[in-house]
């Protein structure tokens, strides 16, 4: 069975999330400074991170099609499109990260029109 997530992403190196956090007024569901320990769940330590992270998922659930996870973090950050845009201004790169896990084989997909024109 194949499941999907996306999560909304700022980064940079000088990034402070609370900072994102505090002009967003929404909680990350991940977020690090530049120079955190990266930890795994299972306590392994990995080499510290070197840029800042703040990142929102799309709280929709892993069996919907990406378009929907997609819509979800469209809806919920569109009232903050000046303010994203000042962040890409400082030079934050602003990204979504798509994952589709449980694949076999090669696939692809097509994002509606109507989405991408936002």
């Amino acid at each position: 069975m194949v499941s999907t997530k996306a999560s909304f992403r700022i980064i940079g190196k000088d990034l402070d999330p609370s900072e994102i956090t505090k002009l967003l007024h929404l909680h990350p569901d991940q977020s690090h400074r530049c120079g955190d320990p990266n930890m795994s769940k299972s306590g392994r330590r990995y080499a510290d991170y070197t840029e800042g992270l703040w990142a929102i998922d799309s709280a929709v659930d892993a069996t919907h099609a990406i378009d929907a996870h997609l819509e979800a973090l469209v809806t919920k950050l569109w009232k903050y499109r000046d303010l994203l845009q000042e962040f890409r201004n400082r030079g934050y790169k602003i990204d979504i990260f798509i994952g589709i896990f449980g694949i076999d084989d090669n696939m692809g997909l097509v994002l509606n029109n109507a989405l991408l024109r936002r």
